[in-house]
């Protein structure tokens, strides 16, 4: 009825091993194929581009396909499971020929997007079969931020444990060590870097040790005059200060009389001490009365009494008044 029309099909992706029978029959026809066999069936086993004329009375048509044997399923890695920066533009690749993709969302994409934290799978699939892959990724949100605070005053025989924990972190301590926690016996600086997938941040602080509870002495009970301007300093390493009235700097002002307290504590232990100030309104100024003439027999009593003086009378004595 009619020349021949023959069809192959689309190209063919296949296997190593298997044969794809290429069917060319036609209406009262003959063939003739690449390899000059002649049968209406052609079987394939290899790669390559087949063809056919095939010819009847009506007129002659030649059809051609083309054949991709692969040597086996996708080969698929995604890699080792990771910890990666939260910040960090991450993409799984699960690339291979003549392949198709399905991940653990339904996508078909050959490459998978990382937006957060989770298991990631594939399903690659060929004409030989699938293989499945999978891997755990986990997010660092930041660089490590290390912080011992302030330095440290201790006591001789204390240790100070050294924390500089970090999200998902390496440490490199100053004598070597790797841990995340120092325990620190001696005085000195400690430092640290600690380093994750965000970055690396170094810390150091120093420690320095005492011996003994603190030295106070605030001193003899002492009268002042009320124009002196009188500190009391009881400065010492690493020591904190509480006075009678709650104040707590380690230099005090005297500015009346009263009695004066302070103790002072450092990481070994505590001293108190206190003192008595009074203070004079200003210089001694005794009146002694005019000059006199009296009659050999008579007695005067001089008086030089002054608020908190001392007295040195002309033949040497040392009283308030003189006969």
């Amino acid at each position: 009825n009619a020349a021949p029309q023959p069809d192959l099909g689309d190209d063919i992706i296949g296997c190593i091993g298997e044969t794809y029978p290429l069917d060319a029959t036609s209406e009262r026809a003959t063939y003739l194929w690449q390899d000059g066999s002649t049968d209406a069936i052609f079987n394939a086993t290899q790669s390559g581009v087949y063809s056919v004329t095939v010819t009847n009375a009506c007129g002659q048509t030649t059809e051609e396909i083309e054949i991709v044997l692969l040597d086996g399923p996708p080969v698929v890695n995604l890699g080792q499971d990771m910890v990666v920066c939260a910040t960090t533009n991450l993409t799984l690749d699960a690339t291979n020929d003549q392949a198709t993709y399905l991940w653990q969302d339904g996508s078909t994409n050959a490459t998978f997007p990382v937006t957060a934290p989770g298991i990631y799978e594939v399903t690659v699939t060929n004409a030989c079969g699938p293989t499945t892959d999978q891997i755990t990724i986990e997010f660092v949100n930041a660089a490590p931020q290390p912080d011992f605070g302030e330095d440290i005053f201790g006591c001789v025989g204390q240790t100070f444990q050294l924390d500089a924990t970090s999200e998902r972190a390496t440490y490199l301590w100053q004598d070597g060590s790797t841990n995340a926690l120092f325990n620190a016996t001696q005085a000195g600086v400690y430092n640290v870097t600690v380093t994750n997938v965000c970055g690396q941040a170094t810390e150091e602080i120093e420690i320095t040790l005492l011996s003994e509870a603190p030295v106070v002495a605030l001193g003899m009970d002492s009268i002042l005059c009320s124009g002196d301007n009188f500190n009391l300093d009881v400065t010492s390493l690493g020591a904190t200060y509480l006075w009678q009235d709650g104040a707590t700097s380690a230099v005090y002002p005297i500015n009346s009389n009263g009695n004066y307290q302070v103790t002072v504590t450092n990481a070994c232990g505590s001293t108190t001490d206190n003192v008595s100030y009074e203070f004079v309104s200003g210089p001694p100024n005794p009146n002694l009365g005019n000059d006199e003439v009296a009659c050999i027999g008579e007695t005067f009593l001089l008086d030089a009494t002054s608020e908190r003086a001392t007295y040195e009378w002309q033949d040497g004595s040392t009283d308030a008044t003189f006969s």
